[in-house]
């Protein structure tokens, strides 16, 4: 880690053309004299008479999602439009009908019509900020967002002056309301937190304007603006959403090393575009939350934090610490309860506001005389005395300091339904402490509805935040990549809990497109489509949607979308669906259906083979790295089940050469797939909790490529 010191980072201007006075002057032109004047008046002035960033502007003209002009209400209260410019109806055959598809939206919002104005923005696009962000790192994050929206589809952002063939507009909070001009009659920006309203319009230019409840519906606004645009065209719609869930993210909780700061940085920065907005810092292995736990977090280290906080606080996330101090705290000890304290004072000097106690994974009796004494030696007393620890943390220094409720990780974390712990828990503990809990198992194929309300009554608690443990990959899983979309998971499980975080893998990147679908689920579980929430996390790592970088991806996640806990996630699909119908056509006569199948398999084991070149190509920073001794593993399988069909083909054609030579490539490439390539490093069920070790072999494709090297052995042995 880099040596450097704590440093506040230095605002940066809004770009040029998401200044709110330039905006003002732009739309004069557009909208009249009177609304740029109004504009003018509601944006804020600095002492010398420039403005500042966030200023709000008035309404102006809006047209409904089918092109139906609506005046907006006048600066002035009368009604009455404000500029010669009105909304013109939008061009014919701009609804869904006249159009051969519209964008698929993998994060469904809570409502979309598609239809009205759209937008084409492979020409010149301007970007019209009305301010409303909470920081200028924020606004100009989500310029940055917006931009891309642009650049991406081949367009060119230019200043308003220049007479864009195409408009965005973006507001937030006051601003919003300031601006409920731009929206169709009847639609108004949602009520709810982290809110958003979209709509596309024609004023002069076609427009699309986005409009959030606050900052961070904005800037989910602006993801869904992205998803919106197909081959260059942002499509017309009309869209109204906001987050079911409160709580959506996170939680760093794994045995193993611990994320790298970078790792961390890109990660919180993937959160705010997946809407996910809490990040729960509790590595396993990181020793100033778990065995020095009393310690104060170094110079280095502590610098490396604030420079998370800055991130997510840019990113729209809530960055949560999370003190693991069970393995050998005496609850009862003013000393250790002052040592919570310092700890958390530290924190709280760097801008952590969210604070959480994890006691799970530890011993579980109480542990020193004093507990013994003021709690007993129940089976309980543990509860009791951590109870007694957990209160004192929240009545005594959060409430006083104004910061949200204390998290806890309980030690009995899981189980639904009530239990000698659980209940003593109800009884003895500030019912406003929020309690995370992992579902019947610590790992859980499925978490219903049903199950969470039994378990927020056993703890008595309205702020139940799932841990759940997927795609996590320490201890034993440490062998293999989850790569598929999360499934199990009760589409109505937001009535009954605040919360859902995700435990994810020890490599960051690879974990992104898992990350990807809790953000869809979490967002609004009744819509999710795990199907779709796949694919378009899929599309985020290649940067595309077809060709050879995109097959290939495809092949490689196959390989790796089972999950040991689920019988949803079958076992390597697409590639078990070709190695059955290869076998299937070796038991007939048919030659010609022999080699098709032969074909197709072979299709799939040559981009496999090609993965180590191909998937280097990938947008993801990062991931690439991540996934490097799989696709290595994975490319030396395909290769000797390529092989291994070459032998199976030659056995039936009665080429012993051939047999014979398929074999010895066969063997050789298993031979080179059996490498140790994954170093895994963890403290989990280790002397004195010190890191070890070791070299593991990767698995891929759930066994069936070295199924098809051992069916071929059987074959010419036969």
């Amino acid at each position: 880690m880099t040596n450097h010191h704590t440093t506040r980072p230095r605002p940066r201007r809004a770009p040029r053309h998401l200044r709110p006075a330039r905006a003002a002057r732009a739309i004069a032109s557009l909208m009249g004299v009177a609304l740029a004047a109004h504009l003018m008046a509601c944006t804020p002035q600095a002492p010398d008479g420039s403005t500042t960033g966030n200023g709000a502007t008035s309404p102006s003209a809006a047209s409904s999602a089918t092109g139906e002009a609506v005046s907006p209400a006048s600066p002035t209260g009368s009604g009455a439009p404000t500029g010669p410019a009105s909304p013109e109806p939008s061009p014919t055959g701009s609804s869904p009908e006249a159009r051969s598809e519209v964008p698929v939206l993998a994060r469904a919002p809570q409502s979309v019509e598609w239809g009205g104005q759209d937008l084409d923005l492979t020409g010149t696009v301007s970007i019209i900020s009305l301010g409303g962000q909470d920081t200028a790192e924020q606004e100009a994050e989500l310029s940055a967002a917006l931009t891309e929206v642009v650049t991406s589809a081949g367009g060119t952002v230019v200043e308003e002056e220049a007479g864009p063939q195409a408009r965005i507009v973006v507001g937030t909070g006051t601003a919003s309301a300031a601006a409920a001009g731009y929206l169709p009659g009847g639609m108004t920006v949602p009520e709810q937190a982290e809110g958003y309203a979209i709509t596309t319009t024609r004023v002069g230019v076609p427009t699309a304007v986005l409009l959030g409840t606050d900052a961070a519906g904005t800037r989910y606004g602006a993801t869904t603006l992205s998803r919106m645009v197909l081959d260059g065209t942002l499509h017309g719609a009309t869209v109204s959403d906001w987050p079911l869930m409160t709580v959506r993210g996170v939680v760093e909780g794994f045995y193993g090393a611990p994320w790298s700061h970078e790792a961390r940085t890109d990660v919180l920065a993937f959160m705010g575009d997946q809407a996910l907005n809490t990040y729960i810092y509790a590595p396993k292995d990181d020793p100033y939350l778990r065995t020095r736990w009393r310690e104060l977090y170094p110079e280095a280290e502590l610098s490396q934090m604030a420079g998370l906080v800055a991130a997510a606080r840019t990113h729209h996330v809530d960055l949560v610490v999370a003190l693991s101090p069970g393995g050998d705290i005496c609850y009862t000890s003013q000393a250790d309860f002052e040592a919570t304290v310092a700890v958390f004072d530290q924190l709280r000097s760097i801008g952590v506001t969210r604070l959480a106690v994890a006691l799970d994974d530890i011993p579980g009796s109480v542990g020193c005389e004093s507990d013994r004494a003021a709690h007993g030696e129940s089976p309980t007393a543990l509860v009791a005395a951590q109870s007694s620890y957990l209160n004192r943390l929240q009545d005594e220094y959060l409430r006083p300091n104004g910061l949200p409720d204390l998290i806890v990780v309980p030690t009995e974390y899981t189980g639904t339904g009530p239990s000698a712990a659980k209940t003593t828990q109800a009884r003895t503990l500030d019912p406003s402490v929020r309690v995370q809990w992992t579902g019947e198992g610590i790992v859980t194929e499925a978490i219903t509805s049903q199950q969470a309300a039994e378990t927020a009554q056993a703890y008595d608690t309205d702020g139940l935040i799932i841990w759940d443990n997927y795609p996590v990959n320490d201890g034993d899983n440490a062998e293999r990549l989850f790569l598929g979309a999360v499934t199990g998971r009760d589409p109505h499980l937001h009535e009954q809990v605040e919360g859902l975080t995700s435990n994810p893998m020890i490599q960051a990147y690879a974990s992104m497109p898992v990350l990807a679908s809790y953000g869809s689920y979490t967002l609004n579980g009744p819509a999710y489509d795990p199907v779709i929430a796949q694919d378009e996390a899929m599309a985020q790592v290649a940067g595309t949607r077809s060709g050879p970088l995109w097959d290939t991806l495809e092949a490689f996640t196959d390989l790796s979308v089972s999950w040991p806990f689920s019988e949803d996630m079958p076992a390597s699909p697409g590639l078990s669906a070709d190695v059955v119908a290869f076998e299937t056509a070796l038991e007939g006569d048919d030659d010609q259906a022999v080699d098709s199948a032969a074909q197709t398999l072979q299709d799939r084991l040559a981009l496999l083979s090609q993965a180590p070149t191909t998937l280097q190509g990938v947008q993801v920073t990062g991931y690439y790295e991540d996934c490097e001794p799989w696709i290595l593993a994975a490319a030396d399988w395909a290769d000797a089940a390529s092989a291994a069909v070459d032998l199976r083909l030659a056995l039936r054609a009665g080429d012993q050469d051939g047999a014979t030579q398929a074999a010895e490539r066969m063997e050789q490439a298993a031979q080179e797939a059996e490498t140790a390539r994954v170093v895994s490093v963890s403290s989990e069920d280790t002397p004195d909790d010190q890191p070890v070790e070791q070299s593991l072999v990767p698995e891929v494709g759930d066994g069936l490529l070295a199924q098809l090297v051992e069916d071929a052995r059987a074959a010419q042995e036969g």
